[in-house]
């Protein structure tokens, strides 16, 4: 079977995707980052405003970097992803796109539609009782 290569490599894209996220938060954000270090961390980032912006761009990249490597370990052991994996991504884009339509969510969407032709292409199939029995060992 010939995989296409963005196909296969779904997961370091989404890794990618991530490590730009906190990249970027951590040029953009530093002096809120430090006025959360140097206010005492615990509870001194309000429910709005730059502090949780910093925040949420943060756990998004996390987010998105463990994805990544949940995607690629499932597409090497399986050949493949879960349907629901592709429809996740792109209905968060989706929505995230439509309150934000100027931002770099589009590249999760199409992240989100690449997971789901993985997905299309290439149906999960039951393992055989051998398989299963050496992915649990």
């Amino acid at each position: 079977m010939n995989i296409h290569w963005l196909e296969r490599h779904l997961g370091e894209t989404l890794v990618a995707t991530g490590v730009v996220h906190l990249l970027y938060s951590a040029r953009v954000n530093q002096s809120v980052r430090a006025a959360i270090w140097r206010d005492g961390l615990v509870n001194t980032v309000p429910d709005q405003g730059e502090r949780n912006e910093a925040l949420w761009f943060t756990t998004g990249g996390g987010l998105m970097i463990g994805a990544g490597l949940l995607a690629r370990s499932h597409i090497r052991r399986t050949g493949t992803l879960p349907p629901a994996f592709g429809a996740a991504l792109l209905a968060t884009a989706l929505a995230n796109g439509i309150l934000q339509p100027l931002s770099g969510i589009w590249v999760v969407a199409a992240e989100g539609v690449l997971a789901l032709r993985i997905a299309a292409t290439r149906p999960i199939r039951a393992a055989s009782p051998r398989a299963a029995a050496r992915a649990a060992a």
